[in-house]
């Protein structure tokens, strides 16, 4: 169906059009735009007033096209700009993205469990 980025970009931004210097605007300000909408989520994160479950499914919404993106880049022959790892490679290397972080956070939550524990 979508060949391309800009395929993807035209269908979220009808009044653009694939190869014009609008579609290129409208790209340039889609990717500055997603990063400072998300940075304001992280600073409302901060604001008592704002439910955290809102903050949640609006950052949600906001992440989802790099997931999109993130597989097509590995999943896309080098030709085309991508890894070529295929199905089983990029799962694997999402696997290994996800347990990478999980261990991380694990070994933050036991230095904050010690320094609390230390300290009382």
């Amino acid at each position: 169906m979508w060949k391309t980025c800009e395929d993807r970009l035209a269908h979220w931004l009808p009044h653009s059009r694939c190869g014009t210097p609008t579609a290129q605007v409208s790209a340039t300000a889609e990717a500055c735009a997603r990063p400072a909408l998300l940075a304001l989520l992280l600073a409302l994160k901060y604001v008592p007033v704002v439910p955290n479950v809102l903050l949640f499914w609006l950052a949600f919404v906001l992440t989802r096209p790099f997931g999109a993106t993130a597989g097509d880049l590995l999943t896309k022959p080098t030709t085309m700009g991508g890894l070529d790892l295929g199905t089983a490679g990029s799962s694997a290397v999402l696997l290994a993205v996800l347990f990478g972080l999980m261990g991380w956070a694990h070994l933050q939550e036991r230095r904050n469990t010690l320094a609390t524990a230390s300290i009382s």
